[in-house]
């Protein structure tokens, strides 16, 4: 059954959502196929990622935040929209760090649970 989906998302940095796509596998392209389902939906989008298995991940900026257009299945979407989001977070706290040049991450560790803790500090 086919199916597309749209959630708001608060990513803002296209730059740092490339980079998050990226490390979780994922091949941005300029477009779809014209013959792909919703390829007019998606190629209306900014950012335009496809997993192994053709299924599309896309991002639209509206107003500074991203509308996700996608036809992955409920349960992957759900996966892979918590493990974009979770990447991104951390890509986007490193790409600050690293930019205001004030504080410096000293730790990062990921828990069995999958959470992710960084340990960020301040040098006087």
């Amino acid at each position: 059954m086919s199916h597309l989906s749209k959630v708001q998302v608060a990513i803002r940095d296209i730059d740092v959502l490339g980079e998050a796509l990226k490390a979780l596998g994922l091949r941005r392209v300029g477009q779809v196929d014209e013959n792909y389902e919703f390829a007019d939906t998606f190629n209306q989008c900014d950012v335009i990622a496809v997993n192994a298995v053709n299924r599309v991940m896309a991002f639209r900026f509206v107003d500074g935040e991203a509308e996700l257009h996608t036809n992955l299945e409920p349960g992957d979407f759900e996966k892979t929209r918590d493990e974009l989001l979770q990447k991104y977070a951390v890509l986007l706290l490193k790409k600050t760090v690293e930019q205001e040049g004030k504080f410096q991450v000293q730790e990062q560790e990921t828990l069995p649970d999958g959470t992710v803790r960084i340990k960020v500090g301040r040098w006087v």
